[in-house]
């Protein structure tokens, strides 16, 4: 059994405003990983709530509550 969950792939969340950087970073994970994206800390925060997230990637710099606030949120 160890081995098929290691064999899992793994799950990101990429959290930034910008579409077209968000994508990007999208489009270089979702090949090895599986990729959850969010373009604010609302959003973010519902999918942290609702899947098992191995790894944030978060802007710092957003509208409303920033990649600072999600990261204090997690912890």
């Amino acid at each position: 059994m160890k081995a098929i969950l290691d064999n899992a792939k793994k799950k990101v969340l990429v959290v930034e405003d910008i579409h077209s950087i968000r994508e990007a970073i999208v489009d270089l994970l979702s090949s090895d990983y599986i990729v959850f994206s969010s373009e604010n800390y609302d959003t973010a925060i519902t999918y942290l709530e609702k899947e098992k997230i191995d790894l944030v990637i978060t802007d710092i710099r957003m509208p409303g509550k920033s990649g600072l606030d999600l990261i204090k949120t997690i912890k």
